[in-house]
């Protein structure tokens, strides 16, 4: 090999380790896109799935997450925990809630760190103000065109008598005729999940199992799953025939590993 060709080839190897290298430190929001069909479903429902935020802000006053999730154009926005943080400035999530309640139905649950804050009833007091229903194992119907649709939410498993008071209350009641979506923080409890008919099921708390090699390893680690999870991010069928639908969350910022392969997301579920 001659000197030029040796030196074109470290070169090129070099352009590939850098760019191998953005793409696994990538922190910009992915649209992850998720199509089901139902014959509950009379016309085309198309519903935002957000998640474990944790306080983290993209741009000035949300404006990077707001243009996204504007760009998408949503039917109704469901929120699945851990928006909130324990630590750190809660300004960030209450911009974009505020925001979310002025424009669409918007839906939360609780994640573990909000059940770790001091004034958890203050706050969920604060986003009732902002337009935004919170669910505590309870439901509400939504309208969109000439579906209903039944939203479903049950406070985050760190209280685990609660948490299955909760689930049992909305799944005895399920009304089947419609569209039954359940949200609820934590993955891993699939087995309580499958207990009750819900259609889909949208969860998070995984944060993508933090570190990924696409197509070898979806998750290294995540917590109450340990290391190679089964359920981090993406889409699972459920023996009950069910589908559950797992956020790897928008979380970049403060955390002790960084995100390898596994950018922040944005979950869009377009219901046929």
């Amino acid at each position: 090999m001659t000197m030029k060709m040796k030196t074109l080839t470290k070169l090129a190897l070099t352009f590939a380790g850098v760019a191998i290298v953005r793409k696994a430190f990538d922190t910009s929001i992915q649209i992850r896109k998720y199509q089901m069909k139902s014959n509950k479903v009379n016309n085309n429902v198309r519903v935002m799935f957000l998640s474990d935020l944790h306080n983290n802000q993209f741009g000035d006053n949300q404006s990077i997450l707001i243009e996204q999730i504007s760009e998408q154009k949503p039917d109704i926005v469901l929120l699945g925990g851990d928006l909130y943080d324990y630590v750190g400035n809660v300004h960030p999530t209450t911009k974009l809630l505020d925001w979310l309640g002025q424009h669409y139905p918007t839906f939360y649950v609780t994640g573990n760190h909000e059940l770790r804050m001091k004034h958890l009833a203050g706050f969920k007091r604060l986003i009732r103000e902002m337009n935004i229903q919170v669910l505590e194992g309870d439901r509400a119907k939504v309208e969109v065109g000439q579906t209903t649709l039944v939203i479903n939410g049950v406070d985050d498993a760190k209280h685990k008598r609660t948490f299955k008071k909760q689930l049992k209350h909305v799944g005895k009641k399920l009304d089947t005729e419609y569209f039954n979506i359940l949200i609820s923080h934590r993955p891993e409890q699939v087995e309580q999940y499958e207990k009750y008919p819900f259609d889909l099921i949208l969860a998070g708390h995984a944060h993508g199992g933090q570190f990924r090699l696409p197509g070898l390893i979806n998750g290294l680690y995540s917590p109450q799953q340990g290391f190679f999870p089964a359920y981090v991010g993406g889409e699972y069928e459920l023996e009950n025939e069910a589908t559950m639908i797992v956020s790897r969350g928008l979380m970049i910022q403060n955390q002790e590993f960084p995100r390898i392969f596994n950018p922040p997301e944005i979950v869009i579920v377009d219901l046929h």
